[in-house]
């Protein structure tokens, strides 16, 4: 799935709604691919040509699904590829596990309350979790630390 991303990040566009039911899988001669789906709120994040990246700044909106949402989507901010990856971190983390901690929350709370979701994310990555694998949670953290402009290391997280 970092192929994925690496290859839509580098045409100058973000997802912005990664998560599993936006994943599909190949058959027969791509049946080892994972196909990303749903790009109805993707974003070009920098021109093609002058390569001028957005600007970081409040949006006020809450974009993706909230389960899967970064935690900058949550606070309303603008998005960039850092975002996207956090969204990966956390779909990995969901089909490695079956479950998100912030899935726990009784349905209403997960509707009605993104900041309750949001709560638990943000506290998520220094509480001890040894259902989940270390590397993932090495990624999460990562993408998390990656500044607004910065370019993620693709090669590293492979």
């Amino acid at each position: 799935q970092i192929t994925r991303l690496e290859y839509i990040h580098s045409h100058h566009f973000i997802h912005r709604d990664i998560k599993p039911q936006n994943m599909l899988m190949g058959l027969m001669e791509s049946k080892d691919t994972v196909f990303l789906i749903d790009f109805g709120i993707a974003k070009q994040y920098r021109h093609p040509s002058s390569r001028i990246h957005i600007p970081m700044e409040k949006t006020n909106e809450l974009l993706g699904t909230p389960a899967f949402a970064s935690l900058n989507s949550h606070l309303g901010l603008e998005l960039s590829w850092r975002d996207d990856l956090e969204a990966l971190a956390y779909t990995l983390l969901f089909l490695c596990n079956g479950s998100l901690p912030w899935l726990a929350l009784p349905g209403d709370q997960r509707r009605l309350l993104p900041s309750a979701i949001h709560k638990l994310k943000a506290a998520f990555i220094s509480g001890s979790h040894p259902e989940m694998p270390m590397e993932l949670l090495t990624f999460l953290s990562y993408a998390r630390n990656l500044s607004f402009m910065q370019k993620p290391n693709y090669e590293h997280l492979r």
